[in-house]
């Protein structure tokens, strides 16, 4: 009996130890100190100035294609709580690479805090009045893909692509999933409305929403093959998936 009861703990123990070891801390600023970790983490524009924010550290990481703990959305929520723990808030991506036979995406990430003041004009530089609709990123299963229709027009949507949509004020957005016995939500565009993330990954996705930023009405869906995403999150997959295609 022991020996049916050590060889699993011994893989789970192996499994979390390789996992934990996937993030490493460079640079880290011992200078600067912290009283509550934050909760929030923003994702930073390229366009935000360079003079912003404290620098926290630099984080290096590894996410793969497919895995219960090791693709890019399980991965991201585990920089998420590293970050927060040293006292960011925030992150630019410095570095992406793509190893496809590997399947593996080596990650560098800047961490800073951004105060009240900065937070708000780095949230100003964010793309606006745009809807942003995410395959799924954890599997690479060509038959994973996923159809959905904006304003009557049908989608097809495969695993690691994305489908940007950008909406005038005023303008009536539908969208709709799943078919005759699908779900639709509709709603009316308001000038300078922070963008909306949407994922087709089902269960795989849960949305994490980032606290403090002044959300605008958007759409609800009773369907469980569409998810509403973190919008920070979004912006960090967008980057992710552009790399894998190679568009940067």
């Amino acid at each position: 009996m022991k020996k049916i009861i050590f060889l699993p703990l011994f893989l789970i123990l192996f499994k979390t130890f390789c996992f934990s070891q996937s993030f490493e801390v460079l640079n880290q600023n011992t200078e600067y100190t912290f009283k509550k970790a934050s909760k929030e983490f923003y994702f930073i524009s390229e366009d935000l100035n360079e003079s912003k924010g404290i620098k926290v550290a630099d984080m290096k990481f590894y996410a793969r294609d497919k895995g219960e703990k090791i693709s890019l959305i399980p991965v991201f929520s585990s920089l998420r709580k590293r970050a927060n723990k040293l006292g960011a808030n925030s992150f630019f991506i410095s570095e992406i690479e793509y190893d496809p036979n590997k399947t593996r995406y080596d990650i560098t990430v800047e961490l800073f805090f951004l105060n009240d003041d900065e937070i708000e004009e780095n949230l100003a530089l964010y793309p606006k009045n745009l809807i942003v609709f995410i395959g799924n990123v954890n599997t690479t299963n060509e038959k994973k893909e996923r159809t959905f229709k904006l304003n009557h027009e049908e989608y097809t949507l495969r695993p690691f692509q994305y489908v940007t949509y950008e909406y005038n004020d005023g303008e009536e957005i539908t969208i709709q999933v799943g078919g005759a016995m699908g779900s639709m939500a509709t709603k009316r565009g308001k000038e300078n409305e922070a963008p909306q993330f949407f994922s087709f990954g089902g269960a795989t996705v849960i949305p994490v929403v980032t606290p403090g930023f002044p959300r605008k009405e958007g759409f609800s869906f009773t369907s469980g093959t569409i998810s509403p995403m973190d919008m920070d999150l979004g912006l960090f997959l967008m980057e992710i998936i552009k790399v894998r295609e190679g568009e940067d």
